[in-house]
């Protein structure tokens, strides 16, 4: 686990885990929010809102790689991206998560456009 960001993924799952803490979009901020769009690798349906932020916590907590990202919008602030690999023979999914007041606001839930 990536030890410095270990304090960062603490309060992002901790927040995750409190469904009411979780923002998929916001009217002021740029999102790419498309879970409906993917399908989960265990069943090959699409994720749902909830599923998609249960997988994230999951990956979170198995200690998957976190990189912290400057944001364009707000220029101020920064993002936590993870590129998870779903097993199939799809791009790489793209998650970017931003810290709101006392919430996850889900910036990026789509197949990488990176890779």
């Amino acid at each position: 686990m990536d030890d410095d960001l270990s304090e960062i993924r603490k309060q992002l799952v901790a927040l995750i885990k409190q469904r009411k803490r979780v923002n998929p979009w916001s009217r002021e901020k740029p999102s790419d929010w498309r879970p409906t769009q993917i399908p989960h690798p265990s069943s090959g349906m699409p994720f749902t809102f909830n599923g998609a932020w249960q997988f994230i916590e999951e990956k979170l907590e198995e200690g998957h790689p976190l990189e912290e990202v400057p944001l364009n919008s707000p220029p101020d602030k920064k993002g936590y991206v993870m590129k998870i690999d779903l097993g199939t023979n799809q791009r790489m999914l793209y998650v970017k998560l931003e810290f709101g007041s006392m919430e996850v606001i889900g910036r990026s839930f789509h197949y990488s456009e990176f890779d």
